[in-house]
């Protein structure tokens, strides 16, 4: 009886000091990075994806908007600084434009982090490529009118 009461005191003294949350599993301010945590991390971002060019097979013009440009960070907690972190930048395309006028999202390359954010070294690489769409007449010789940005105008102005 001794024993058992005594492994069992001993269980519990170690799931005491094994929780370090309190009881209400929400994330608080002390459990997110700091601005100078993220700084780092964007920085190894920067730095993995520019010693791993040749791999992703990534432009010049790529790597310099990766150094150069401030990128997108997402973050999602799961415990005190762990859980997933994304880096992005969006590459934009040098002329092409969506219908809205705007520069065309040509590919999104992310650098990922999941785990414990400031010990893991296992960054994971995301390259999402987009294509413009291009609307055309299959029947050329026809007497309709393409396609154009101001059939359009009436869905963009709402």
């Amino acid at each position: 009886m001794y024993k058992l009461t005594l492994i069992f005191a001993a269980l519990c003294f170690t799931m005491l000091l094994s929780s370090c949350r309190s009881g209400s599993g929400e994330i608080t301010e002390a459990d997110k990075l700091t601005k100078d945590e993220t700084i780092v991390l964007v920085e190894h971002a920067r730095h993995f994806l520019q010693r791993e060019a040749r791999k992703f097979k990534l432009s010049p013009r790529e790597i310099g908007i990766i150094r150069t440009t401030q990128p997108k960070v997402r973050a999602r907690y799961s415990g005190y600084k762990t859980g997933y972190l994304a880096v992005s930048w969006p590459i934009y395309h040098e002329t092409e434009k969506d219908m809205t006028g705007d520069p065309f999202e040509e590919k999104t390359i992310s650098a990922i982090l999941e785990g414990e954010m400031m010990r893991s070294k296992d960054w994971r690489v995301s390259i999402a490529k987009r294509e413009p769409v291009k609307l055309i007449d299959k029947n050329a010789a026809s007497q309709i009118a393409p396609v154009s940005r101001k059939d359009f105008e009436h869905l963009l102005n709402k």
